[in-house]
């Protein structure tokens, strides 16, 4: 067994509390294990259980009887002497079949009593009330057993059970000292006296059965089911010391198990719930009943009364802690959340069963499980278990850590009300360790259980070796009464001796006593009291004893400190000035500035120390000729301290060092555009402050006087800003030369000339921005960029053919813009060459009719000055052009051309106004209507003469000559006019020749598609243009009409 401690205070003695008092193993070569515990007035420990061994106890250290080790699982009981260092008795208890003891309860005169179940039907009777076991093996019979007080003589020892399995699981005493039985039936011949309910609900139904007993018999008092129409198990029991009444907790499985309205849950909130009924001494009528659980599995296994009616209970809760469907849980419970898969829970119920004083879950984070419960005097409840969480919950534990790799057993105290631990501990070895019962003497507790764990902790063991695969164990906690202590604390300084100060004087108790108090009573000497554990008090003038009474289940313990608190008068703190043995109550003057002080404090202190205002201190009583080197404006204080404490004066704003002003300002904005608003800021050191101020701005306005100006630049320049600052001492002036600089954010502008030009020739590129730039970026366009700072004219070499667009962007402190020419420079390839084609370029030419055509340049890439051509037929004899337009974009004024009609006409046109332009297309030249004059074919052709660029250079031209056909129109049958070309567009729309579009056209046509076909050039007709004439030709020409 090992312990390690935490921090404690070194200066008092070292008490561990709790503490183990014995410990030790209980078993023999086979199997054995304790279920239950009970302790007398004296002490003396009790515990039962199931053992195989024939051997039990082992080593025989008293005489055991082995009068009833009959076979199989025997029951065992053993009595401790009070120091539990040896046994009073152990003995076997049973049959040739499987017995074991599940509870124990023992008298004021020592007599102990054992229920729990037995397959046996040779189990050990004595004047029993059911003599005979009522099922055959290997169902069980609940057996109440009761021994004397040296385990020798049965005092009686009865079956109780029916036609099926019945199993006892605890036994109680009421203050008659009839022991009152439950656990769980499926026998509906069960024996039932004075029963709240005489039948069998469901597959098993919890019992309560009371018996009594004299010297020569025993008979059933009263005996109940308790149950609803599924599985009920009782497991934990208690009985009230002064009214009898009886306390049930188990598991449900029925939807209808009894309860009692107004009752905490009426309803089941999972497959399987706790239940905690509380029933009449008699067990024939029900005080109050509920279920107890969330959505989850719960089980209570044990159930504990204190002498105010309060009811606790502990099991296990699979149930989470939500405020609507968990396990329910106190708002300042100790533990507010389940941790693991499965926790502990401690509950307890207000006397009427109906309301939840406090409820806590309890557990780590994997299985934790509640087994047993006992409470004490004060409140404080005891619970033991099992746990394999390693980090259950601890407290002041005996062992801090779980040891092995499984079980250990747990023992855990609360405070009475819930919120917190008194002690936690785990008690186990290596191996799986479970406590299973948990029994009370005061504030010490005695668990019982089994162990697989070959170091489990042992203190003067009656036992001290393990045995064989479990054996069972018993140990026992003991707490020791409270030993009273405390200090104080004040003015955040810690006296252990003595607490001196000055009134009113707030100090802070810390209680430091040992034992696990529960109780304080504290007299603070002033009349003044509390029951907190570390309260505060404030004192007035005086000489004060404090004590302090301290409290638990095991006593009380009181301690005094004589004039432990000491308060004296006030101090009232003085003093005085003076500059050259004049007072001064404000000292003026210039820096450096030489100021004596003298202490005025009354009550004869001890200590000073000023602080001088300008980070200086003294501690001497009067300090003479201080110097304050540094101009400003100071408080003084003075600290005195004489016996009791300190106090403490500020005379505030007492001594003036000055100074001449030093000028000096700033302008929130120092540069920008007109109109410029600053705002201008004195930052002038001066002591006493500046009182008057002159700002010159520079720009011719008047002068400002105030502090902080605000003042509008509405013209472009640099501005030199003046203050003159005054005050007491004198005057000064601050100058920042062109302080302000106002501008304007320039605007590009740019020309350039040629524009227009051949490859590898030059352009002069001449800026023309406003505003005042001082940088220029050009982006030429063919990919070079310059950033300039000067040479605001520059040539520049286009190498390359093409439009380029040229963006200046030019800039100041100011800002910037930028200009952009889109294509403003034209560059042309040294050879360029043109196509001349007419249009259309194929034409058909009536000898009676005209047809329109066209001579078009397709591209003038270096744009176009002027032109000289001759149009013709090449066989004159085919046709005329009749008339000759020059083109719309042409001034008339520079045109000359040859007559019409004629066969052959020359053109001379000038581009006067530059309205062609580089990289033009389809430029119209001349316009023309011809008319046949014998049919035949021929072509239309152009011979150039001189075509010239924008910059005079010739033009490269192709001739696409134009086929024509000579035709000669036929009228339709019956008409004398052949059909007419009203648009000029080549396509003949008036059928009948009368020079317009009509219905009698449509007639025509329709009557004469086929003439057409065979006697008309089929082209001038063809309206589709799919090379035919066709029914689509006719509608087109209606839809014309």
């Amino acid at each position: 067994m090992s312990f390690s401690l935490g921090t404690y205070d070194a200066r008092y003695p070292l008490i561990i509390d709790p503490y183990l008092d014995f410990s030790t193993y209980l078993g023999g070569s086979q199997q054995d294990r304790g279920y239950a515990v009970a302790v007398d007035s004296a002490g003396s420990t009790y515990v039962t259980g199931a053992t195989q061994s024939t051997n039990f106890p082992y080593p025989l250290l008293k005489p055991r009887n082995q009068s009833f080790n009959a076979g199989g699982l025997d029951v065992f009981v053993t009595k401790f002497q009070p120091d539990g260092k040896s046994m009073n008795y152990s003995t076997y208890l049973g049959g040739y079949n499987d017995d074991s003891g599940q509870g124990i309860a023992v008298d004021t005169a020592g007599n102990a009593f054992i229920t729990g179940y037995t397959i046996s039907d040779n189990f050990p009777i004595q004047y029993a009330f059911q003599p005979t076991k009522n099922i055959v093996y290997p169902d069980s019979d609940v057996f109440v057993t009761a021994l004397n007080p040296t385990g020798t003589t049965l005092l009686f020892s009865s079956y109780l059970g029916g036609n099926m399995t019945d199993v006892g699981q605890a036994i109680a005493l009421n203050a008659s000292g009839m022991p009152v039985i439950t656990g769980y039936t499926g026998s509906w011949n069960f024996p039932n006296v004075s029963a709240f309910d005489p039948e069998l609900n469901g597959t098993f139904d919890a019992f309560v059965t009371g018996v009594s007993y004299d010297a020569s018999s025993s008979t059933i008092s009263f005996s109940t089911f308790l149950g609803g129409d599924g599985t009920d198990q009782g497991y934990g029991l208690a009985v009230h010391n002064a009214t009898g009444d009886i306390y049930v907790t188990g598991l449900t499985r029925s939807a209808n198990f009894p309860t009692v309205f107004p009752a905490f849950n009426s309803i089941i909130s999972w497959n399987q719930d706790a239940f905690v009924t509380h029933m009449n001494p008699t067990a024939s009528s029900l005080v109050s009943s509920t279920y107890l659980g969330g959505i989850g599995e719960e089980t209570g296994y044990g159930i504990a009364v204190d002498d105010a009616g309060y009811i606790y209970v502990t099991g296990y809760t699979q149930a989470s802690d939500d405020p609507y469907s968990g396990f329910p849980v106190s708002e300042n419970a100790f533990q507010t959340t389940r941790e693991g898969i499965q926790d502990a829970f401690l509950s307890k119920f207000e006397p009427d069963g109906v309301y939840l004083n406090y409820s806590t879950f309890l557990g780590g984070s994997l299985v934790d499980e509640g087994t047993g419960v006992a409470v004490d005097d004060t409140g404080s409840a005891f619970i033991t278990g099992f746990t394999d969480s390693p980090d259950f919950p601890t407290e002041g534990p005996l062992f801090t850590n779980m040891d092995g790799f499984k079980y250990d057993a747990f023992v855990t105290r609360f405070l009475p009300n819930g919120t917190g631990l008194m002690y936690s501990t785990y008690l186990g070895g290596e191996y799986d360790d479970r406590a299973m019962g948990i029994a009370r003497q005061g504030a010490n507790v005695s668990v019982v259980g089994w162990t697989d764990s070959r170091d489990f902790p042992l203190k003067n063991p009656v036992q001290p070796t393990y045995r064989f695969a479990f054996d069972a164990f018993v140990a026992r906690i003991v707490s020791i009464p409270p030993t009273a202590n405390f200090t104080g604390e004040a003015l955040g300084v810690t006296n252990y001796t003595l607490i001196k100060g000055l009134p009113p004087l707030l100090v802070n108790f810390t209680d430091l006593s040992t034992g696990n108090s529960t109780m304080w009573s504290w007299l603070f000497g002033d009349g003044g009291t509390s029951n907190l554990q570390h309260p505060s008090h404030t004192y007035s003038t005086g000489n004060w004893t404090v004590n302090l009474t301290v409290s638990n289940a095991e006593g009380s313990n009181s301690t005094g400190k004589y004039w432990y608190v000491q308060v004296g008068p006030p101090l009232i703190v003085n003093f005085s000035a003076n500059m050259t043995d004049v007072p001064c109550t404000f000292c003026q003057g210039l820096a450096p500035l030489n100021v004596s002080f003298t202490d005025l404090t009354d009550d004869t202190p001890v200590a000073w120390n000023w602080s001088f205002g300008d980070g200086n201190h003294s501690i001497v009583q009067h300090p003479f000729n201080f110097t304050y080197n540094i101009p400003g404006l100071y408080n003084v204080s003075l600290n005195a301290t004489n016996w009791y404490g300190s106090n403490s004066t500020t005379k505030y704003y007492m001594v003036e060092a000055g100074c001449v002003p030093d000028a000096n300002f700033t302008a929130n904005v120092t540069y920008g555009i007109a109109p410029l608003h600053v705002g201008f800021s004195d930052t002038s050191f001066a002591v006493p402050p500046v009182n008057a101020w002159n700002w010159s701005f520079g720009d011719g306005s008047a002068n400002g006087t105030t502090k902080n100006p605000l003042h509008i630049f509405t013209a472009r320049g640099n501005y030199t800003v003046n203050l003159t600052v005054t005050n007491f001492w004198g005057t000064d002036t601050e100058s920042k030369t062109e302080y302000i600089r106002v501008g304007e954010v320039p605007v590009a502008n740019f020309t350039a000339e040629p524009r227009n030009l051949v490859e590898s020739h030059i352009v002069n590129f001449t800026d023309h921005s406003t505003g005042y730039p001082n940088w220029w970026l050009w982006d030429l366009g063919d990919g070079y960029i310059d950033n300039k700072t000067s040479n605001l004219t520059f040539n520049h070499t286009y190498l390359n053919a093409g439009n380029f667009t040229i963006k200046l962007t030019v800039g100041n402190e100011f800002g910037t813009s930028s200009m952009t020419r889109d294509r403003y420079i034209s560059v042309w390839g040294n050879a360029a060459v043109a196509n001349l084609t007419f249009v259309p370029s194929t034409a058909i030419i009536p000898t009676n009719s005209t047809t329109a055509m066209k001579l078009i340049l397709e591209e003038a890439d270096r744009g176009l000055s002027g032109y000289n051509i001759t149009i013709y037929f090449t066989d004159p004899s085919a046709a005329d052009m009749v008339t000759f337009h020059p083109p719309s974009w042409v001034n008339p004024v520079y045109v000359i051309n040859g007559t019409v009609p004629s066969s052959s006409i020359w053109m001379k046109v000038s581009d006067i106004d530059d309205v062609i332009h580089p990289g033009a297309t389809n430029i119209d030249l001349a316009l023309f209507n011809s008319t046949g004059k014998v049919p035949m074919s021929t072509t239309m052709n152009v011979t150039v003469s001189q075509i010239d660029t924008d910059t005079g250079d010739p033009v490269h031209t192709h001739v696409n000559p134009a086929p024509v056909t000579i035709v000669a129109l036929l009228p339709f049958p019956g008409y004398s006019t052949p059909p007419t070309d009203p648009y000029h567009d080549g396509v003949y729309w008036d059928i009948n020749g009368n020079g317009r579009i009509d219905f009698d056209d449509v007639i025509l046509y329709f009557l004469y598609l086929e003439w057409i076909q065979a006697n008309e050039p089929v082209s001038l007709f063809d309206y589709n243009n799919n090379g035919r004439i066709d029914f689509d030709d006719l509608y087109i020409l209606f839809t014309m009409v």
